[in-house]
């Protein structure tokens, strides 16, 4: 049965890095992530997302951000799909990471 992703906040997903071998995936287009990114965040595009998938450890946490929650649902969905224990999408997306940085 496949498992379900979860919708987290930002101070969730400091939560779960701070445990270490997470993998955040940034699915925002190139410029945007360039501009500015989670720490340790990888760049991800659709064409990328065969890769994540079957190169990934099923049981590495995975963040997936986008610009404000939505589309990373969608990837979210796939991972949780594809059978990876522990799948999250930050609900807010980068904006809402941002803003907390500035605090």
């Amino acid at each position: 049965m496949a498992q379900d992703f979860r919708r987290i906040d930002v101070a969730a997903a400091r939560d779960v890095m701070s445990r270490g071998e997470t993998l955040v995936l940034d699915v925002r287009d190139p410029q945007s992530f360039a501009r500015g990114h989670i720490e340790g965040a990888e760049n991800a595009s659709q064409d990328d997302m065969t890769y994540y998938l079957f190169e990934t450890p099923k049981d590495r946490p995975v963040i997936v951000c986008c610009y404000h929650g939505n589309s990373s649902q969608s990837y979210a969905r796939i991972f949780a799909d594809m059978g990876f224990a522990e799948v999250y999408s930050l609900d807010g997306g980068y904006e809402a990471w941002a803003a907390a940085e500035r605090g």
